[in-house]
């Protein structure tokens, strides 16, 4: 043997290399744990300032309603995560919506390896048909600072005024079947 590692002759048996391979994997997977709660506690501490409540899972089953939303050609296996959500006043009569901001991840490319990426995206839940709507186009990177503007931007455009009630995800989950069961 030649280059850098001759002089190195390890030899694993397959219980050694067995136990490299998923203490690999438990460090790996401990540190993607540890960067996801991190960015989640951003996330929440800004939804927090904007008066909204904020989940890591797709509660809403969003993933699916907002995938022909993103507005990339050819994205595909579309998933959304780190929602900010909450009802908005629409004006004095005219009711409330539903707003979400949230991750919105994608892959791109078929005939080779695809690509995988991410951005923020916010929509807006029609009241009456429960169809969603984009508010703000894809914003990248995906972190606590795009979601503070896409809010900031959505408040300047009248998106984010407080509705006086709070909306919590169990009567969300329930009033999303609701809606879905009307539309079938």
């Amino acid at each position: 043997m030649t280059g850098p590692f001759a002089a190195i002759d390890v030899q694993f048996t397959p219980q050694a290399f067995l136990a490299v391979v998923v203490s690999v994997s438990v460090v790996a997977a401990i540190g993607w744990a540890s960067v996801n709660l991190h960015r989640g506690r951003g996330i929440s501490a800004v939804a927090q300032d904007f008066d909204l409540q904020y989940t890591v899972l797709d509660r809403f089953d969003l993933s699916r309603r907002v995938a022909p939303l993103v507005p990339v050609i050819g994205a595909a296996d579309v998933h959304a995560q780190h929602v900010c959500y909450g009802l908005r006043s629409l004006g004095s009569d005219q009711g409330e919506q539903r707003v979400y901001i949230m991750t919105v991840a994608y892959t791109i490319g078929t005939l080779t390896r695809p690509l995988h990426r991410s951005g923020v995206i916010a929509a807006r839940e029609h009241p009456q048909t429960g169809r969603l709507s984009l508010a703000l186009p894809l914003l990248y990177p995906n972190g606590p600072d795009s979601y503070r503007t896409a809010m900031e931007l959505l408040r300047a455009n009248g998106g984010l005024r407080p509705s006086a009630r709070n909306f919590k995800a169990d009567s969300a989950i329930a009033l999303s079947s609701s809606v879905q069961g009307n539309r079938t």
